[in-house]
């Protein structure tokens, strides 16, 4: 559905990217990792469009991103970046009924459908009971909900998330990717930001690792979260073992293990 082909891009005279190839199909649920600056959140940016690579191509179904009308690309990609808007006087259904933008007519009138496809969102991200509060009033967790159900009402095929899960509660974390897994078994995909290595192996059926805006590991979760990868990765040891329901492997840190990779010998 979305392909990088060579994909160069970033800020000014700062690249964050540099080379990146890369594939996302129909109904795959794909993990972002990578440590703190990576380039996660610049993948993220240009997969949807809103940052032009400097060099290379995106394209969506075949075609050149850049090609692909806002109103068109919003049907099909769906965006929830890392930090969303928390002081604007919107209500969270009116926030839910923005994702409904794509799909207007002519007039530009909310229809009984788009109503229908908002409160439908609302009820999937457990924000109903507060549907006519400001979105000023969230606190952090509760407005990252608000704006997954803006995408969600979008009905697009494609939901590429920075971070959705930061500030969440343990259930509302479950919640949540229970409800993603979900719209990946109705057809949809998914690329999404997720700092929380584990949860990404419990959810995730393809991890993709970035450093220094390259990708470095690609693959699903039991050959990327060795202990060797981790330790390459993120400059710590990390102890790998299996969850006991799902199987699939989890990290646990080690206290003391930064730096725990090869060093030089003295002198050297």
């Amino acid at each position: 559905m979305i392909r990088l082909e060579d994909v160069h891009a970033g800020y000014g005279a700062r690249e964050a990217l540099h080379g990146v190839n890369l594939e996302i199909s129909a109904g795959e649920m794909v993990g972002l990792l990578g440590p703190n600056g990576s380039g996660k959140s610049t993948l993220l940016l240009a997969m949807a469009g809103n940052l032009a690579p400097s060099r290379g191509r995106v394209l969506l179904d075949g075609r050149d991103i850049r090609g692909v009308g806002r109103k068109e690309r919003a049907r099909m990609l769906a965006c929830v970046g890392q930090s969303p808007a928390s002081d604007s006087r919107l209500t969270v259904e009116e926030l839910a009924l923005l994702g409904r933008y794509p799909h207007l007519g002519l007039f530009g009138v909310y229809t009984a459908e788009d109503r229908a496809f908002a409160r439908q969102a609302l009820r999937d991200t457990d924000l109903e009971p507060l549907a006519r509060r400001c979105l000023c009033e969230l606190s952090g967790g509760e407005l990252k909900r608000a704006y997954l159900a803006r995408a969600l009402a979008q009905d697009a095929r494609m939901l590429l998330l920075d971070e959705v899960s930061a500030g969440l509660d343990a259930g509302r974390l479950v919640m949540v990717h229970d409800l993603l897994a979900q719209k990946i078994r109705e057809g949809r995909s998914m690329a999404a930001a997720i700092h929380d290595i584990n949860l990404a192996a419990l959810y995730c059926s393809r991890l993709i690792v970035l450093k220094q805006g390259r990708v470095v590991l690609d693959g699903p979760p039991q050959t990327v979260m060795t202990e060797d990868n981790l330790r390459e990765i993120y400059q710590t040891r990390m102890v790998s073992v299996t969850h006991p329901l799902t199987g699939a492997p989890q990290a646990h840190l080690a206290p003391g293990g930064w730096n725990a990779g090869p060093r030089r010998p003295a002198g050297g």
